[in-house]
């Protein structure tokens, strides 16, 4: 048996962690594949076939029943990006155990998607307002008072701005706008001064949780934020579990901020990197990743 481990020759932040998913996966006695989603091609007609290619010449189908899916890149375009998406879609109709399964890994990479979902599960999260017009989203920002504001589809904290006033975030949204961006704006945890908690939850526990601090308004380990364990009290590991399940995940990143007497969850990523958590508690999120995507393939 392999692991396909699905991502992109273009890109690749943290190669850390997928050498953690090699080795878990051989620690295990199972081989991994890459399968990149820019080399694949798709056949349709009397069936659907997915190949991936390693030359112009070189033409395989996947050898594996099961796959991580760390990322789908960065799509230059939709037409990319709706390729990429029905790769992974194809490759699961065929029997092929994607982990993330990729509808919950769409809904979570999109902030719209993962808030409108928690919060309709009764999950807290910050008092939020998106819209693509920026007179229309600083109108409705105006609201919430000190803002966070952030890209809807951000990574490692980049593009995240505090406003003190909301008068001063509206030059930020007229330049993502003139980008063919969409911003949200949030209503800032004043909780969020002291930092926020990293909770690792794969297959519906909690392994294990970080508190970050300092590194940009975000405290993203990616900008320099310091790093420590905690003991992940009941609610904290409540609220994160949550978040997950709502969102149909195998596993994710919850980051959660303590604001009064309550946790509100401020992003799920389904794809996040590790090292810092790892470095910090001690705790391989791979092993516990590979060992539940296993699990799930051969049921």
């Amino acid at each position: 048996m392999e692991i396909g481990i699905i991502t992109v020759r273009e890109l690749e932040y943290n190669p850390g962690d997928l050498e953690d998913v090699k080795r878990a996966a051989e620690a295990m006695g199972i081989g991994t594949v890459p399968f990149y989603l820019d080399s694949a091609s798709l056949s349709i007609g009397g069936n659907v076939e997915v190949a991936l290619w390693g030359g112009h010449d070189e033409r395989r189908r996947p050898s594996f029943t099961a796959a991580f899916l760390r990322h789908i890149g960065s799509p230059r375009s939709i037409d990319v990006f709706l390729f990429r998406v029905w790769i992974l879609k194809a490759m699961e109709a065929g029997g092929v155990y994607v982990s993330n399964p990729v509808d919950a890994w769409l809904t979570a990479h999109s902030k719209i998607g993962a808030l409108t979902v928690l919060a309709r599960h009764g999950v807290p999260v910050p008092p939020t307002r998106i819209a693509e017009d920026p007179l229309i989203l600083h109108r409705e920002a105006q609201k919430l008072g000190r803002l966070m504001v952030k890209p809807i589809r951000g990574f490692m904290g980049f593009g995240a701005v505090n406003f003190d006033n909301p008068e001063e975030a509206m030059p930020y949204y007229v330049h993502a706008h003139s980008t063919a961006s969409v911003m949200l704006a949030q209503a800032y945890l004043e909780g969020a001064k002291t930092g926020d908690y990293r909770v690792v939850v794969v297959g519906g526990q909690v392994i294990g949780a970080v508190r970050r601090y300092g590194g940009g308004p975000r405290h993203n380990v990616a900008q320099g934020a310091h790093v420590e364990p905690i003991e992940v009290e009941e609610d904290l590991a409540s609220v994160a579990i949550r978040a997950a399940d709502a969102l149909g995940l195998d596993f994710a990143g919850i980051d959660v901020i303590a604001n009064g007497d309550r946790y509100f969850v401020v992003d799920v990523n389904p794809t996040f990197s590790w090292q810092g958590f790892k470095r910090a508690t001690g705790i391989n999120p791979a092993i516990h990743i590979v060992k539940l995507i296993l699990e799930k393939a051969r049921r």
